[in-house]
C-alpha cells in the first residue's frame, strides 16, 4: 500500500470514513449525543491529517491496514475525550495498574459513562476479560472521590447542532442526557421483570420518578456483566433467549433457566423496594 502520496491518503480515508464514524459512535454511544460523535470524528480526521498524514504514512505492514487504522483512531478518540471532558490527572495508583485502568478512570470518573456500558464496550473492543474490567471499575468507583463528576460537560462547537440534540428544547436534552443511561437500564430490567416485549418505550410521565429510582439502582440490582449483556441482547437487540445464551456459551436449557431466574429476582427486588409501580409508570404501563 503506497501511502507516500498525500492525495492517496485523503482518498483512502474517504473510503474508511464509515469505519471511523462507527468507531466514534461506539466509543461515545452512552452519551446519546450526535454532536459529540460528529466532533469526535472531526478530531480523528484532523489528527490523521496532521504533519502530512504522518500517522498513516508510518504504516509499514505486514499486518492489516484496517487493524492499524483502528488503533490510531481509538488513540485519537481517547485524546478527544481528554480534550473535551478535561485532562483530569488520575491518582498515581491508577496509571501504575496499566492502560486498562487509565481508560476505565477516564470513561467512568471523567466522562461519567455507566459501569455496564464500560464493561460491554471494553470487553467487545479489547482483549481484557470482563472480570478484570469489573475489578477496575469497582476499585476506582470506591476509591476515587466524586467519580463520575470530575469532567466538564461537552459543549457542541457547531451552532447548528446545539445542546437540544435532535430537535428538543435545551432543558429537555439536558434531562435526556443526564438520565438516559438510567432510563435505558430500567427499561430493560422492567421489561424482564414484568414481561414486557423487546424495545420497551419510556413514557414522558415516568421521568419524574427517575431521581428516586436512579438513586437506589446501584443498591437494588446486583447483576453480573454476563447477565446484563444477556438482557441487552434479548430486550434491545431482539435476539431470542437461545441465541443470546449461545453467544455467552450457555446451553439452551441454561438460557431459559437463567432468564426465568433473573426476571424473578428482578421482580422481587423491585417489589421489595416498593418501586414496582414507579417502574411500570416509567415504562408507560
Amino acid at each position: 500500500m503506497d501511502l507516500l502520496d498525500q492525495e492517496a491518503c485523503e482518498r483512502l480515508i474517504e473510503d474508511y470514513a464509515p469505519f471511523i464514524r462507527k468507531l466514534a459512535r461506539s466509543r461515545f454511544q452512552y452519551a446519546d449525543n450526535e454532536a459529540l460523535v460528529k466532533w469526535a470524528v472531526e478530531h480523528v480526521l484532523d489528527g490523521l491529517r496532521d504533519n502530512g498524514w504522518k500517522r498513516l504514512r508510518s504504516f509499514r505492514g505486514p499486518g492489516r491496514f484496517v487493524a492499524f487504522l483502528a488503533v490510531a483512531v481509538k488513540n485519537l478518540l481517547g485524546d478527544f475525550s481528554r480534550k473535551e471532558f478535561g485532562r483530569v490527572r488520575p491518582p498515581d495508583w491508577i496509571p501504575a495498574r496499566g492502560a486498562l485502568w487509565r481508560q476505565v478512570y477516564q470513561m467512568l470518573c471523567v466522562e461519567g459513562a455507566s459501569a455496564h456500558y464500560i464493561v460491554e464496550y471494553l470487553a467487545s473492543t479489547g482483549r481484557k476479560s470482563v472480570s478484570l474490567i469489573e475489578e477496575a471499575i469497582e476499585v476506582i468507583s470506591t476509591r476515587v472521590k466524586d467519580c463520575g463528576r470530575l469532567g466538564r460537560k461537552f459543549v457542541p462547537h457547531d451552532p447548528e447542532i446545539s445542546s437540544t440534540g435532535q430537535g428538543g428544547t435545551e432543558t429537555g436534552h439536558a434531562e435526556s442526557h443526564e438520565y438516559a443511561p438510567d432510563t435505558a437500564i430500567l427499561a430493560i430490567l422492567g421489561a424482564c421483570a414484568f414481561g414486557a416485549g423487546e424495545g420497551t418505550q419510556l413514557s414522558a410521565d415516568g421521568v419524574s420518578c427517575l431521581r428516586r429510582l436512579a438513586s437506589i439502582l446501584p443498591r437494588l440490582i446486583s447483576l453480573t456483566a454476563e447477565e446484563r449483556l444477556f438482557l441487552r441482547l434479548v430486550y434491545v437487540d431482539g435476539a431470542s433467549k437461545v441465541e443470546a445464551g449461545r453467544r455467552l456459551q450457555w446451553t439452551e436449557a441454561m438460557s431459559y433457566h437463567r432468564h426465568t431466574a433473573i426476571c424473578e429476582r428482578l421482580k422481587k427486588a423491585f417489589e421489595d423496594a416498593g418501586v414496582a409501580e414507579d417502574l411500570k409508570l416509567l415504562m408507560g404501563d
